[in-house]
Parts: C-alpha cells; structure tokens; sequence
C-alpha cells in the first residue's frame, strides 16, 4: 500500500526538478568580450566621448580603449552580458554597432574578434 503511493509522489517531485533545472538553464547570461583594433590618432576627449557612446549599446557592461600613439592604432574592448536568443523578437548586442562607432567617429576599423564565455 505504502509502495502505491510513494510512487506517484517520487514520480512528481522528478517532474518539478527537471522542470526547474530547466528554468534555471534558460536564464543564463552569456558575457562575450569583443575586440576592435582600428587605426586612430586620439586624444582622451575622443576616448572618453566613444567610450560614453559604446557603453550606451544594448546589454554593455564594460568599454576600454586602449590606444598606442606612437603606432597610431587602438583597441576597442566591450564586455557584453546578456541571455541568449529565445525568441526571433528578442534584441541583442548587434557587433556591427562598433564598427559604425568606429566609423562615425572618423576612424578605419581594421579586425575583430569575439570570446564567449557562458556562466
């Protein structure tokens, strides 16, 4: 008797752990770190203003740029987190963004690259 009515119990608490590892699952964020070298000749007044509109970008948390003066070349760093696509309607970071960044603030984007680290 005892038998019978263990089961269908143990049978719904697997039921509730699978579906909450599931839910678990699905809220994850994703942190991909982006990096642009582009040819510049910068002062900290463009740094700081490029910095400022790349941190306004979708799901940013981190912008540096590092620049080389001598070599007249810089490094655009963007840590981005955010979960992944579930949906077709759903908006991301769109990468083409920095270059248009770039661009727009009169430099030659030159390569990037991306690492995606999942959490």
């Amino acid at each position: 008797m005892k038998l019978i009515l263990i089961k269908p119990f143990l049978f719904l608490v697997i039921i509730l752990s699978t579906f909450i590892v599931t839910a678990q699952n699905t809220n994850k964020k994703i942190k991909t770190i982006y990096s642009y070298t582009f040819n510049a000749e910068m002062n900290t007044s463009s740094i700081y203003n490029m910095e400022e509109e790349v941190k306004a970008l979708k799901n940013v948390t981190e912008v540096k740029i590092k620049y080389k003066a001598e070599k007249k070349n810089a490094l655009l760093i963007v840590v981005v987190k955010e979960a992944k696509r579930i949906k077709e309607s759903d908006v991301l970071f769109q990468p083409i963004n920095l270059k248009k960044i770039i661009s727009k603030n009169g430099f030659t984007p030159d390569e990037l690259t991306t690492e995606t680290f999942s959490k």
